[in-house]
Parts: structure tokens; C-alpha cells; sequence
């Protein structure tokens, strides 16, 4: 595999985690990135103390191996769950570390270890002016793990401490240039995500879309996995403000962009026609309800056996789709 597609596919697995968090994804795809980089013997232009980006690398391979537990269970064993900072982590190991605590529901965990990472990482910016992209990147995490406590408020503040961040200067990196402007649009979908919980919508849907004309700036603009999260955050924002009509054809782009990459899988497109499904309701559209209901029952048979919950929920949807299709005049689909 190509060290770009390899980059591509570690970006993929940490955004089927979790969409929020995920837009900080790239921090921790690049570290394992890297690590490919050193196995398969290739040049590495990157300056990482080799100790550290070990270290980062073990870490981040458990993370993305879903072992949330086993990156606590070692860094508590460290002493890294009192007030010291181990030493054997730097900042950007940390930000893996508490987006663990994340995943496991410790959101106040979470928020003390991004703060101690933050500590390393002030430290390397008089030498390495670059890591204050990793601390925008960390204020997003921030705000991220605030919404979860429902702390909008406070998540709206770190979202724009980390936007404020970023600067106009012009990047002799062109990777890092390109990060840096993919990193910007993924905290103003964030952004958007928290203003609805304002009812704000329609600065909400602002912030969507100057995230996505941002990215469209990119001369090479292939990054599918960021264009799917951006068009799904509009399709949320018109679901919430009752524009149902526009909310599904929005799903329906995300599902088209879905179905031609192959690192999306069934599961992932289950969702989406989830979504779709329960917009149908809402217009009382019951014949493509029960269209997308069925198209979902032939996805979930390739990956659920017959006993799950959630066929058993699908199918129960699907009768009450023909139900009221039958009620309201329909008689063959």
C-alpha cells in the first residue's frame, strides 16, 4: 500500500470512531502514519525525537485498535492520574491518552489530561513555532469533550480559542498548509454543531458553509472522509430547522459519496439511510420509507446475524412503514 493511501486509511478508522472528536483525527493518523513510514524503511522529513514518536506510536496503534481501556490502565500505571506529568509522554501522546477517557465517558479525565498536554506542548512552541497548530488542535479536542458535558457555552469559547489559532502567514509546508486549513473547517463544523444547541441555525448553517468553500481552496481537494463530515453537519443543521426536503437530499449526497469509497462500509451507510428513513416520516413520504427500510435490511444481513436487536428493530420499522402506507391509500410498492 502507498504511504498516501496508508495516511488516507489511518484518517478513515479514527473518523469511524467518533465525527466530533474525529476532526482532530489527522494528529493521530499522522503519528501512525509515520510509524508505517519508519517500518517500511522510507525518509522521515519530520522532526520527532524518535523516543517520543515511539512512544506515540504504541499508544496510538491501541487507541485505533479500540484498547481505550489498556491506554488508561497503562498511563494510571505510569502515575499519570494524579497531578504529575510522566514523563514518558509528551503533549501530543497526552492528547491520545484523554481522547481515550473520551471514548470511555470520562469526560472530566479527559479534560485534565488535554490540560497537562497542553503544558508540553507550550513548552516546544519557542523552538517549533509549528506545534501551535497541535495546540488548536487541542482546544478543539477541549471543546469537543465540553459539549459531551453539555457545556456549550464553554465549548463554544475553546472551539474559538482554537480558531483564533491559525494565522494568515504563508506555509513553506505544503502538508502542513493543507492540515492546517482542513483542521480550520472541521472546528467550524464543530462550531455549528454547538450552535444549534442554541437554536442558532442559520449562523449555524453560515459556519457549515464557510467550512466547506474553505476547503474548497485546496487545490487537490480528495479528502472525501472531510467532505462527508461537512455535508452530513448541513444535512443535521436543515434536519433541526425542519427543512426536511433539503435535509434529505443532503443524506442522499453524503450516501452517493459513501457508496463510491471503500472506506466506508455498510455499517456506515445504515446510518445514513437511518436518517433518511426518519425524514421520510416526518414528511409522511411512507412508500420511500419502506424503500429505504428494506435497502437497509439487505445491508445489515452482510454484517448482522439473524438474532440482533437491530434487525429485529429495522424489520419492526419496515411494518409499521407498510402500515401506514396502507393507511394512507397505498396499495403495491
Amino acid at each position: 500500500m502507498k504511504s498516501k493511501d496508508m495516511l488516507e486509511v489511518c484518517i478513515r478508522v479514527f473518523h469511524s470512531y467518533n465525527l466530533r472528536l474525529a476532526y482532530d483525527s489527522h494528529l493521530f493518523a499522522f503519528t501512525l502514519f509515520l510509524h508505517f513510514k519508519e517500518v517500511k524503511g522510507e525518509k522521515n522529513d519530520y522532526p520527532l525525537a524518535k523516543y517520543e514518536l515511539g512512544h506515540r506510536n504504541i499508544t496510538c496503534i491501541r487507541f485505533l485498535s479500540g484498547m481505550y481501556r489498556e491506554v488508561v490502565k497503562i498511563y494510571e500505571s505510569e502515575g499519570g492520574d494524579g497531578d504529575s506529568v510522566v514523563p514518558s509522554h509528551d503533549g501530543m501522546s497526552l492528547m491520545v491518552v484523554a481522547a481515550a477517557y473520551y471514548a470511555l465517558g470520562k469526560f472530566d479525565s479527559a479534560i485534565s489530561v488535554y490540560q497537562k498536554a497542553g503544558i508540553k506542548l507550550k513548552k516546544k512552541i519557542s523552538t517549533n513555532p509549528e506545534y501551535i497548530v497541535h495546540c488548536a488542535k487541542l482546544f478543539n479536542n477541549m471543546g469537543c469533550v465540553y459539549y459531551e458535558m453539555k457545556k456549550y457555552e464553554k465549548a463554544m469559547t475553546t472551539f474559538q480559542r482554537a480558531l483564533a489559532l491559525f494565522h494568515d502567514d504563508g506555509e513553506d509546508n505544503y502538508a502542513t498548509w493543507v492540515a492546517a486549513i482542513m483542521d480550520q473547517a472541521s472546528i467550524m463544523n464543530n462550531m455549528a454543531y454547538t450552535l444549534i444547541k442554541f437554536k442558532q441555525f442559520d449562523d449555524a448553517s453560515d459556519l457549515v458553509d464557510a467550512s466547506f468553500e474553505l476547503q474548497q481552496i485546496l487545490p487537490d481537494n480528495n479528502n472525501m472522509t472531510m467532505t462527508i463530515s461537512t455535508l452530513s453537519s448541513m444535512a443535521f443543521i436543515y434536519y433541526r430547522s425542519k427543512k426536511y426536503s433539503q435535509a434529505f437530499d443532503t443524506y442522499s449526497a453524503c450516501l452517493q459519496l459513501e457508496r463510491k469509497s471503500k472506506l466506508y462500509t455498510d455499517n456506515d451507510r445504515v446510518d445514513i439511510l437511518y436518517k433518511m428513513s426518519d425524514i421520510c416520516k416526518k414528511m409522511k413520504n411512507h412508500e420511500m420509507r419502506v424503500h429505504i427500510l428494506r435497502t437497509i435490511l439487505e445491508y445489515q444481513t452482510h454484517f448482522l446475524t439473524e438474532e440482533d436487536d437491530e434487525l429485529w428493530e429495522t424489520n419492526a420499522a419496515l411494518a409499521e412503514a407498510l402500515q401506514l402506507f396502507a393507511e394512507n391509500g397505498g396499495d403495491r410498492i
